[in-house]
């Protein structure tokens, strides 16, 4: 389990800014594939679309492989007395042969994040989470969905058995503070060969490379800086240091791998 992470050391060596151009990402998930994750994991939206060059190169990409997790979101909004919700999906040309999972993340009333939603629902409609996804797709590639059990009380997937009176209760057992996954930072990832960075040009994907950094894992990729806004307090809030909406999600995939 490990977590590409967009942070400042990425910002500084790309020269670029928020969002994204998706060409870059396409870079991405071919030197993570060629570098042999098992599941990537995006807890980043693509759910419009961009730049028409930038979204051939990245659907071209996604199209390639079935071991791809994207993001999505349940939208809450007021509508006069009456609480609504939006599905947003990614978009659809992105999901052709790759699943994707809800990111939002709910903290409690004192806005500590201690738990996690296994599924929600949109009307009679259920959509699993993106941890609940990428340790499916783990485990079962994309038939996970066949491989679920459940019946009035119990929910069953892998090593994950659930009350179903815990289904968005699930108390995450972090594996310590903000920073304890290990994380490369996603311009050392796209750093190879064939992209030059504007600084400090050093090909350092091949090093990753060697060292197995990404065999065989699963791979978060999302926002670690503090500017980008998707860092929440935890159990574990260390020296003020807030943990980032992708770990969060690490977290909870590493607590029901390792059966805590």
């Amino acid at each position: 389990m490990v977590i590409v992470s967009i942070d400042d050391e990425t910002f500084a060596s790309l020269d670029a800014r928020w969002p994204f151009k998706r060409r870059l990402y396409a870079k991405l998930i071919h030197n993570l594939e060629d570098a042999g994750a098992k599941t990537i994991v995006f807890d980043i939206e693509f759910t419009e679309n961009s730049a028409t060059y930038d979204d051939s190169i990245f659907t071209e990409e996604l199209n390639k492989y079935n071991n791809i997790v994207l993001a999505g979101k349940i939208y809450k909004y007021q509508d006069g007395n009456y609480t609504k919700l939006q599905l947003i999906k990614p978009l659809e040309k992105f999901r052709i042969h790759n699943d994707w999972g809800i990111v939002n993340i709910v903290p409690d009333i004192d806005q500590f994040v201690r738990k996690y939603s296994i599924y929600d629902f949109v009307g009679k409609d259920i959509y699993y989470s993106l941890g609940l996804t990428a340790y499916g797709n783990y485990l079962y590639g994309n038939v996970w969905r066949t491989k679920i059990q459940t019946n009035n009380k119990f929910f069953n997937l892998g090593n994950l058995s659930l009350n179903k009176n815990t289904i968005h209760n699930f108390l995450i057992n972090f594996s310590g503070a903000a920073g304890t996954i290990k994380n490369y930072p996603f311009s050392q990832v796209v750093d190879d060969s064939t992209f030059t960075l504007p600084v400090l040009d050093i090909d350092s994907y091949y090093d990753l490379k060697n060292e197995n950094a990404f065999k065989n894992k699963i791979v978060f990729i999302g926002a670690t800086a503090d500017e980008l806004h998707d860092v929440f307090p935890t159990p574990f809030l260390s020296g003020k240091k807030l943990m980032s909406g992708v770990e969060i999600h690490a977290n909870f995939v590493d607590s029901i791998l390792m059966n805590k």
